[in-house]
């Protein structure tokens, strides 16, 4: 359970400060956004 509760926030450190840079192509910065929706919505934990 606790390994749960440490998912997401171990999945938002993965993104580092500098990931996003204004000269990543508008198709990078898509993609990671859709990425990181995908981890705010998708619930953790094997399906």
């Amino acid at each position: 359970m606790h390994l749960l509760i440490l998912d997401k926030p171990y999945r938002f450190h993965c993104y580092p400060g500098s990931y996003l840079d204004t000269s990543e192509s508008p198709e990078r910065l898509l993609e990671t956004v859709e990425r990181f929706e995908e981890d705010l919505t998708h619930p953790c934990g094997p399906s």
